[in-house]
């Protein structure tokens, strides 16, 4: 079976990319062992890639959200996506799963990191790649997986690598700028109302209490607006759930719109989609 690794960094993301793997046909394995419908169950070959013991994180704890991979399958090819919990952790992420299929004689056949853009691209690139070559010194299978010379550019060989970058790899966002530029066109009323919502907010005095999160000159204004609209389409539950279950994402990747393009290349590329 062909295993494939990507590393995101939180679980909207995570969400998102399931959404697209789905659009292609892959369905995610959530059993370890259904013996009534094996269908269901996660392949063999990634299982040592499911924790065994708990807590899972290195800070021992009890109620932080496990450290579980989800597995998308399609035919005799298994996308293991992994949610690090921020841009630090994607390399540690991606090293450890490599060492532990390894154990296993199992080697992926495509690597990708996908991470939110901040002031600074070339620097946030050469970061990740610096702690790449730093962790191959510690261990050398991982100095056969050749780090890409730049963001969007997967390199060729028996292991793509890739590291695409939220929105487009070139400006400066995340991946609430691909979800507003999606609300315009599948919630447009709803949109333009949540948005009006937090800009009320904004400009009244004292409406923004100390310690709130949403800044008065637009800090975080994108996500304040996202969420709004979750509170009509889902009320009482997170983003990530609406985003797994409303129209964010189209059915078909002929659905797809242009902004998701460069994203969807850049998996296309990694895991050989058609």
């Amino acid at each position: 079976m062909r295993v494939d690794l990507i590393a995101v960094e939180g679980a909207h993301d995570l969400a998102f990319v399931q959404r697209l793997l789905s659009a292609f046909g892959f369905e995610q394995k959530r059993k370890l062992d259904n013996p009534e419908n094996p269908s269901e169950n996660i392949p063999s070959e990634v299982r040592e890639l499911v924790p065994k013991t708990f807590p899972t994180n290195e800070e021992r704890d009890i109620h932080k959200r496990s450290d579980v991979p989800a597995f998308h399958v399609k035919d005799e090819q298994c996308v293991v996506l992994i949610s690090t919990g921020g841009d630090s952790k994607l390399v540690g992420g991606v090293s450890s799963a490599i060492v532990i299929l390894d154990k296993t004689d199992i080697r992926p056949s495509s690597i990708g990191f996908i991470l939110d853009a901040d002031s600074n691209l070339p620097k946030q690139f050469d970061k990740l790649k610096t702690e790449w070559g730093e962790k191959s010194k510690d261990n050398e299978l991982l100095g056969t997986y050749s780090f890409p010379s730049h963001v969007g550019v997967c390199t060729t060989g028996t292991c793509p690598f890739g590291v695409f970058v939220m929105p487009d790899n070139q400006s400066s966002g995340s991946l609430e700028t691909l979800l507003l530029q999606r609300a315009k066109g599948v919630y447009p009323v709803l949109h333009k109302k949540a948005d009006d919502f937090i800009q009320v907010v904004k400009n009244t005095k004292d409406a923004i209490p100390p310690g709130s999160e949403l800044g008065s000159k637009g800090q975080n204004e994108g996500k304040a607006v996202l969420h709004a609209m979750t509170s009509v389409l889902k009320p009482g539950k997170t983003l990530q759930a609406s985003i797994s279950d409303n129209e964010w994402v189209p059915q078909a990747p002929d659905q797809f719109p242009d902004f998701f393009l460069p994203l969807v290349k850049c998996l296309s590329q990694l895991l050989d989609l058609n």
